[in-house]
């Protein structure tokens, strides 16, 4: 099976902006495509597997800002990484499906 079949929901292209905090160190990234279970961020050094992150993001084009507890599931020196939501609230994953569902109709 490969990765894309592995993986539970589609991928949308979206730009968003991301507060990363990691222990004491924090950044803001972009980030390349969302799914209603995790999301990639551009970064340059990007956390280690298995690193727990949490997140700030800021859905475009709206008032929202999620907050999420991650952990990094790949890394690409120089591309990025890609992040599994592993704790978010009702009502904010209620918010990003809703995003996530307008986003796919455009």
């Amino acid at each position: 099976m490969s990765f894309e079949e592995k993986r539970k929901s589609l991928r949308i292209p979206i730009t968003a902006k991301v507060q990363v905090i990691k222990g004491d160190e924090e950044g803001i990234f972009f980030t390349e495509n969302f799914s209603r279970g995790g999301f990639q961020i551009n970064m340059e050094q990007p956390p280690f597997v298995g690193t727990a992150v949490r997140v700030e993001i800021s859905l475009p084009n709206t008032d929202s800002l999620l907050e999420a507890k991650c952990e990094v599931v790949w890394r690409q020196e120089g591309l990025g990484c890609g992040v599994k939501i592993r704790q978010i609230t009702k009502a904010n994953q209620a918010i990003l499906d809703a995003f996530l569902a307008k986003q796919s109709k455009s």
